[in-house]
């Protein structure tokens, strides 16, 4: 996932979050800690108990996971992908999160 694929999935994203949660999920969200790789330390996962639970409990499907930028697209072809390409790649969308976050906080005066 490209800086610039995963900087539209997330304002996708905040969207979503706005919508679903208020500015509650602002004041939760532990920049620090934001690990998008992390079920309990991701976006979904710091809101409530744990990407899983929370996911289930929106009605989201895999496609939605992806389109709104909490989660990787899935792999597609006859390959895995290394576990360093899957870090690099978590790495770009925890960045993203975090920036869509700092503005949106700063947006909302929080």
């Amino acid at each position: 996932m490209e800086i610039s694929e995963a900087k539209v999935a997330v304002a996708r994203g905040v969207k979503f979050m706005n919508k679903e949660f208020g500015r509650y999920w602002l004041r939760t969200i532990r920049l620090d800690e934001l690990d998008m790789n992390s079920c309990s330390n991701c976006v979904l996962g710091q809101v409530d108990t744990d990407f899983s639970y929370t996911v289930e409990g929106l009605g989201m499907s895999d496609e939605d996971i992806t389109k709104y930028g909490f989660d990787l697209p899935p792999l597609t072809g006859d390959y895995s992908e290394s576990n360093e390409g899957m870090n690099i790649n978590y790495a770009r969308l925890t960045k993203a999160w975090i920036a869509a976050i700092k503005a949106e906080r700063k947006r909302q005066g929080l």
